[in-house]
């Protein structure tokens, strides 16, 4: 395992801040301890799961509709780095209130 590899699985494994990462489609594909500890899911729950596990149903229209804006065009209206803020829902249901940064991930073309 590289260098990188082995700085990134001990960021995302220590981070206090949740961190999830989706494929194109929404399907939760990257949920860290964090992400536990914060939604009330464990990993092996999440993990395969639609980004819906965490939006509340009143929401999801906007969401998807800012998701696959972000999907085909590989860019968000909000600027790099900046934080969202917006409710989510907990395994509980109980909702809270979560800061995000949206971070499209490019694929190199190595593969």
């Amino acid at each position: 395992m590289g260098l990188a590899r082995t700085v990134a699985d001990s960021i995302l494994g220590a981070s206090a801040d949740a961190v999830v990462a989706t494929d194109r489609a929404g399907v939760i594909r990257i949920w860290n301890p964090g992400a536990e500890r914060i939604f009330g899911h464990r990993e092996d729950e999440a993990l395969g799961q639609s980004l819906d596990l965490i939006i509340p149903e009143r929401l999801r229209a906007r969401h998807w509709d800012g998701f696959r804006q972000v999907i085909e065009t590989g860019e968000s209206r909000y600027g790099a780095g900046d934080l969202l803020s917006v409710p989510s829902i907990r395994r509980d249901g109980q909702r809270i209130p979560v800061e995000f940064t949206i971070v499209p991930l490019k694929e190199s073309k190595g593969g």
